[in-house]
């Protein structure tokens, strides 16, 4: 998606909500993901640092990343 894209959808919606780009193609470089599968989900921090990915439909490896991040703050 370039950001042109992104800012046309944005303007389609009728709710307030950010739409993002990754017009430098940087995501796939920045995240854990090695092309093998893709993950189901990750956890995020609010300042969008990935602290954890994985698939199924199991949460508890979320909230162990969560709990062990806000741990350290």
């Amino acid at each position: 998606m370039k950001a042109s894209d992104a800012a046309y959808y944005a303007s389609t919606l009728d709710i307030q909500i950010p739409v993002t780009a990754d017009v430098a193609f940087r995501l796939l470089e920045a995240t854990p993901w090695t092309g093998a599968a893709r993950p189901g989900k990750c956890i995020l921090t609010p300042t969008m640092e990935i602290l954890r990915c994985h698939v199924g439909e199991d949460d508890d490896e979320a909230f162990a990343a969560i709990v062990q991040h806000a741990a350290g703050r």
